[in-house]
């Protein structure tokens, strides 16, 4: 790759975080409701499921638990080049 792609900055990507209170305040108003629009528009979000155990855990956040830890990975990497 020639040093001047290198130096250009990266593309931009966006990415929508999730908004699981959003997320659980729609699926409590289907349940008191019995309405489908909250589920529509779940659904339009990409929700496929009406219930995530990680919810009823205070302070946890699912998008946070399946980081990976980025220095034990490089190691693992890094070891397995120098196997080869």
């Amino acid at each position: 790759m020639p040093l001047e792609e290198l130096r250009k900055p990266p593309r931009e990507f966006s990415y929508s975080y999730s908004n699981y209170d959003e997320y659980q305040q729609l699926i409590h108003q289907h349940r008191e409701t019995g309405e489908f629009a909250p589920i529509e528009e779940l659904a339009e979000k990409g929700m496929t499921a009406l219930f995530n155990a990680f919810w009823t855990l205070p302070h946890v956040d699912p998008v946070e638990l399946a980081k990976p830890d980025l220095l034990h990975t490089v190691y693992l990497r890094i070891l397995k080049n120098l196997m080869e």
